[in-house]
């Protein structure tokens, strides 16, 4: 999660050891492949981290383009003192503002998005009213929203024709959801009970 532009420049407090504090984020949603077991879902941050479980202690990682692994470079872990770094831009990132909306410029068109609650704990630096902490646990309840519709759709609801989300593909490691009169996937409905049932009980949070 991001903060809206603010006009002034924001710069970051000294890290803290702070009393944990709930907070507000989002995140992308993407299927898990589990080799002899049903697939499910999975939360990741907006650059694609998966959150396996409710709680999450910050790494720092970043690309080793001296060795490639398949097709892409190496993650490396990067080795601060201490996560999150004043000077990096490590760490599991929340918001107080809880009237802002995922950054547009970060949510790809067409992915479903959950927004809700974690509490932070641990070391963390806060810039504005974004916090940076080392240690996350999801609190709920979460909100499963169709993301962002295809550019045509936004166009068309300028002449009153809203757009709704009509199906949910599965596109190798991502979802895509699609608007209006499509017919191929699984209905908007029906799969976002599924995706309810699915995060409850891997999450053990509320969902809707």
């Amino acid at each position: 999660m991001v903060d809206r532009i603010a006009p002034r420049i924001e710069t970051p407090t000294s890290p803290r050891h702070a009393s944990p504090r709930v907070v507000w984020r989002s995140w992308l949603l993407a299927p898990e492949r589990r080799p002899l077991r049903e697939d499910t879902l999975v939360l990741t941050g907006l650059f694609g981290f998966p959150w396996r479980t409710g709680n999450l202690e910050a790494k720092c990682t970043v690309r080793d383009h001296d060795r490639v692994v398949g097709l892409a470079p190496r993650m490396l872990d990067r080795h601060h003192a201490s996560i999150p770094a004043v000077d990096c831009t490590c760490g599991i990132y929340a918001s107080y503002d809880l009237s802002a909306t995922p950054a547009a410029n970060l949510i790809p068109t067409e992915r479903p998005v959950v927004t809700g609650f974690v509490e932070l704990s641990g070391r963390s630096v806060t810039t504005g009213a974004i916090m940076r902490a080392s240690r996350a646990r999801i609190v709920g309840p979460l909100t499963i929203l169709p993301g962002t519709p295809p550019w045509t759709s936004r166009v068309w609801a300028r002449f009153g024709r809203i757009p709704e989300p009509a199906t949910v593909t599965v596109e190798r490691t991502m979802l895509r959801v699609t608007w209006g009169s499509a017919t191929v996937g699984m209905p908007w409905a029906s799969w976002r009970a599924r995706a309810v049932h699915q995060l409850t009980r891997r999450y053990g949070v509320e969902v809707r």
